[in-house]
């Protein structure tokens, strides 16, 4: 466990990811098993590998890639047809990927990743990245604009040079890392939505 004084930004962004309904949030409970299926390359394994490492230190659960028996698992469907049909069939506009989780009590019991067939690097990566922050429990989105990097609101750009460092990042983003922390680190108590609603007339 490490000593971090979040600023108001990284406090407001928190706000914005970990509770998807006013006062709701999920996370793990216990150990985080990540299994790939379908039609992956050694470099999404890699990818994934790298992201593990990344990110275990800001959990308080184990999290490990297996090779059986996940409970959150990467599907990577060879064909577009099927990714397809699910959404034409709800009507609805096709995602580059989603995440379907389990969960009760406010505890993710398991998850599935689903990313689209045509995806190719780095943006196959950046989906990635997205889709795993949610599974682990950031669930929202936010319209704001954060001059930090993330992957779950929007970022404002210094320049195109700067633009071009952010997607070429293969990193979880600082901000995301910090809202995982504090979403794995705080007392019941304290994961409530009104504390931070302070931060928006202060912050925005």
């Amino acid at each position: 466990m490490f000593r971090h004084e979040y600023s108001d930004a990284e406090l407001l962004y928190f706000a914005e990811t970990a509770f998807y309904k006013q006062d709701s949030y999920t996370k793990w409970e216990h150990a985080i098993k990540i299994e790939l299926t379908g039609n992956y390359s050694v470099e999404d394994a890699l990818t994934v590998q790298e992201i593990i490492k990344d990110i275990e230190p800001y959990l308080s659960v184990d999290i490990d890639l297996v090779k059986h028996q996940g409970n959150l698992k990467i599907n990577f469907d060879a064909d577009t047809n099927p990714y397809h049909t699910r959404f034409e069939m709800l009507k609805q506009k096709c995602p580059l990927g989603y995440m379907k989780p389990t969960i009760k009590n406010k505890q993710i019991y398991n998850a599935a990743i689903y990313l689209h067939p045509a995806l190719i690097y780095p943006k196959k990566h950046e989906v990635l990245r997205h889709e795993l922050l949610h599974a682990f429990g950031l669930l929202g989105h936010s319209n704001i604009s954060f001059k930090e990097e993330n992957l779950l609101a929007n970022i404002i750009f210094k320049d195109l040079q700067h633009q071009q460092q952010v997607r070429e990042n293969k990193n979880i983003p600082l901000l995301d890392k910090l809202a995982l922390y504090r979403l794995y680190h705080s007392k019941k108590s304290g994961l409530k939505k009104k504390n931070y609603q302070y931060l928006y007339a202060k912050v925005i």
